[in-house]
């Protein structure tokens, strides 16, 4: 089972559960295939501005991803963004960047089986 908030936090399943909800189970591989591609598509913006003086567009693209990162319920690597848009104001680096990546793979993968899991159990109950 993918690990929820209270013991880990690598993935809140009731974020899941809300866009499962919200758009049906048809839309969901769809809208996830879209959220890694913005999550990986940010998160490489990030480490490329990463080490620019100025903080404003590393806050600005740390802001994005921690708030993708939420909405698909991948709280440990949204924790690890939120760390990096709070540092870069100050002139500190975080250095959570590997983290958020391997955090955001890790979250993803367990939301994909989720979803399979979901959907195997929708099928049970069709048969």
């Amino acid at each position: 089972t993918a690990k929820t908030k209270g013991d880990g936090m690598e993935l809140d399943e009731s974020a899941y559960s809300d866009l499962l909800e919200a758009i049906g189970a048809d839309e969901m591989p769809g809208l996830i295939s879209r959220f890694e591609r913005d999550v990986f598509d940010s998160l490489e913006q990030l480490m490329l501005h990463h080490a620019d003086p100025s903080a404003e567009k590393v806050t600005q693209l740390a802001h994005k991803l921690a708030g993708l990162l939420s909405q698909i319920g991948i709280s440990r690597a949204a924790d690890f963004a939120r760390s990096v848009e709070v540092c870069a104001p100050e002139g500190r680096r975080s250095h959570d960047l590997e983290r958020i990546a391997d955090s955001a793979r890790t979250g993803l993968q367990l939301l994909r089986h989720l979803m399979r899991q979901k959907a195997n159990q929708q099928e049970s109950k069709a048969a």
